[in-house]
């Protein structure tokens, strides 16, 4: 989250800057009109991409069964990979990409999790990568 806020602030503060060199000579009641609305543009985006953040993890699931998991969150389509048809996984910057035998990219499971958590679902991953399956 702070992340986004961090990001949202940086692009309101550029587009802000861009805006005054580009009509600086020409500053009328108008103008500020403008300025205003841009920030208002950069206030509801960001608090629609916060709110949306928020409840996609809240609805965020991942269940494993002996021969199975299933990742589900709101507004996310449901997947369910076998564990016969696991590929293995890597490990990037933000999260695990998980691939199966078809897709190399089957699907990215986000770090966002508490270490603890996020290290027993790689274990779990591991295990699986180990066994062969």
């Amino acid at each position: 989250m702070r992340r986004a806020v961090i990001i949202y602030a940086v692009l309101g503060v550029i587009s802000m800057i861009a805006v005054y060199f580009s009509i600086r000579d020409n500053i009328t009641e108008k103008t500020w009109l403008l300025v205003l609305a841009i920030v208002a543009l950069y206030f509801v985006s960001g608090w629609q991409y916060l709110r949306n953040r928020k409840l996609y993890w809240e609805t965020f699931k991942l269940e494993f069964q002996e021969d199975s998991f299933t990742r589900s969150a709101h507004r996310t389509e449901t997947v369910t990979i076998e564990r016969f048809r696991f590929g293995g996984f890597r490990e990037i910057r933000d999260g695990l990409v998980i691939s199966t035998k078809a897709n190399r990219n089957a699907l990215f499971i986000p770090d966002d999790f508490t270490d603890q958590d996020y290290q027993a679902i790689k274990q779990i991953f591991e295990s699986w990568t180990a066994a062969g399956d």
